[in-house]
């Protein structure tokens, strides 16, 4: 039978372990999944090698056969787990990697007809990057439908995954050994029968996922829009530990400013992170980011072996809009910097991301953007003879779809609630989102603008009645013009507020009803 190696995306483990003595027989472990040392031992010896020579290194220049299946997928055991051939259940529930690109390099040292070689051979570890004067010429293999195959001499061989798929981590750089011995027996009476020329390998690369939300519902200028951003993680690697994780959210800086003391950082369970300690906040232009300290990484090994695959880093914050936002769409995006898992030093550095120009050595995930759509309403007063009128003041207010019928109190905008035409007989309201799309989704038109006049320019004739001002995505701006006619009893009164005026020309107009009835009969009695 043929040996199938599984490996996990810390990479694989394989060694041989030497007896005592260089011509004694040299226990071999023929695969063994990231995190397990030397299991499945079996004795390689002289004779072996013998039959190495023989029957494989002289079946012309490249008798061994190397394949690497690539899957999307969270580490698996593959069982049966040294079968040989493809292995049983190596892409259940998995979807092939295409495009994925190793090098291959031989460790031009290591001699595995010798029995020097093979001792040379159990003192490699995965985490040990070989001295590249010992590397030979790479050979680059591509998958195509999740394999990569490719024929080699006999020997030892460093692969590395050079070109890993979107928004995928990469999986840690391994040793393989060209061919692999087939066995039979168990544990002790283990032994070597022949040599496996067709070697198949399952390194998993993990997909790593990012979503972005939006809380926008009915906001206006002035107003906290929220976002959060949430990424997924990886397995934890053989070295225990992650090297980064960061994210690098990307804003609309001509129609949001970010509240500093809004963000926060937590993790899949509950766990809020500290800002400080667990985490980093860097600014940048039009950017700011997150860096997860090494405090907030160990957090993070903690959640995913408690929480699995279902474990994620999720940022919040909130952002103003910025009075006098153009109309438009006021865009944020991300991106996620994952763990390198094939990174194999446990010892390392950990620095802030820089979100200007990113420093990280994996893959950026790119988050889907959101946006809020925006629109203006500009409302152009005139009178007889089109002439502009300025002085007059109104109100926005949502209305019933289809009808000018107001469904509730005046909007306010950056604080203001009323805004009064200016000498060309226009204001502009700006920064005001449109009715038919909110929470980065199309909506239902639950509602049209309209305005409402509260008060006449001087000498005409306050008009009341609610006038039609809708934008919607489709159309976001919008332009009302608005009619006054000449008010001949030159009494201009407001709608709203200054209810005592009203009351005191009415009082007014009492009192000289009363002066102009005493008069009267004064003059009769005379």
């Amino acid at each position: 039978m043929t040996r199938t190696i599984s490996s996990r995306v810390a990479g694989i483990s394989l060694a041989v372990a030497l007896a005592a003595g260089a011509a004694a027989p040299l226990p071999f472990a023929l695969a063994a999944d990231a995190g397990t040392d030397f299991g499945n031992a079996v004795t390689v010896s002289n004779t072996n090698v013998q039959q190495l020579i023989a029957n494989v290194a002289s079946q012309g220049e490249n008798p061994v056969a190397l394949n690497l299946h690539k899957y999307i997928g969270d580490p698996v055991a593959t069982q049966p787990e040294y079968t040989g051939g493809q292995a049983n259940n190596a892409a259940d529930g998995l979807t092939p990697a295409n495009g994925v690109q190793f090098t291959v390099r031989r460790v031009t040292n290591i001699d595995l007809t010798t029995v020097a070689g093979w001792q040379q051979y159990s003192q490699l570890r995965n985490a040990t990057t070989p001295d590249a004067a010992n590397l030979g010429e790479p050979t680059t293999l591509t998958t195509t439908d999740g394999v990569a195959t490719g024929n080699f001499p006999v020997g030892v061989y460093y692969v590395e995954e050079t070109v890993t798929p979107a928004g995928a981590t990469a999986v840690a750089p391994f040793y393989i050994a060209l061919p692999l011995p087939l066995t039979s027996g168990t544990g002790a009476d283990q032994v070597v029968t022949g040599w496996n020329r067709d070697v198949h390998v399952y390194p998993k690369n993990q997909q790593v996922t990012g979503e972005k939300t939006v809380d926008d519902s009915r906001v206006y200028a002035g107003e906290n829009i929220k976002y959060t951003v949430s990424g997924s993680v990886p397995a934890v690697p053989a070295t225990n530990t992650f090297d980064g994780y960061d994210i690098v959210d990307d804003f609309d800086e001509t129609r949001l400013d970010v509240v500093d003391n809004t963000i926060a950082v937590t993790l899949t369970g509950g766990t809020t992170l500290a800002s400080g300690t667990d985490y980093q906040v860097v600014k940048g232009t039009g950017k700011f980011g997150v860096s997860l300290t090494k405090s907030g990484l160990d957090k993070l090994v903690a959640a995913r072996k408690a929480n699995g695959e279902q474990t994620r880093v999720v940022l919040s914050y909130e952002a103003k809009l910025k009075d006098g936002a153009t109309p438009g769409e006021a865009t944020n995006s991300a991106q996620i910097y994952p763990p390198n898992t094939a990174n194999t030093n446990a010892q390392f550095t950990r620095d802030v991301i820089n979100v200007d120009n990113p420093n990280r050595n994996v893959t950026p995930i790119d988050v889907p953007a959101v946006k809020t759509v925006l629109g203006q309403i500009t409302i152009n007063k005139v009178g007889e003879n089109d002439a502009a009128l300025s002085g007059a003041k109104f109100q926005l207010y949502r209305c019933n779809p289809g009808t000018t019928e107001t469904n509730a109190g005046p909007i306010t905008v950056n604080d203001t609630d009323t805004w009064t035409t200016g000498n060309d007989g226009s204001v502009t309201l700006p920064a005001i989102q449109v009715e038919d799309f909110y929470n980065n989704a199309a909506q239902q038109d639950e509602f049209d603008y309209c305005v409402v006049e509260t008060q006449a320019p001087r000498g005409y004739a306050l008009n009341p009645q609610p006038v039609a001002a809708s934008i919607t995505d489709a159309n976001r701006t919008n332009a009302v013009r608005i009619t006054n006619v000449k008010d001949n009893t030159a009494i201009n009164l407001p709608t709203t507020g200054e209810r005592g005026t009203l009351f005191a020309v009415i009082g007014g107009g009492l009192l000289a009803l009363l002066a102009a009835l005493y008069f009267a009969r004064r003059n009769r009695a005379a």
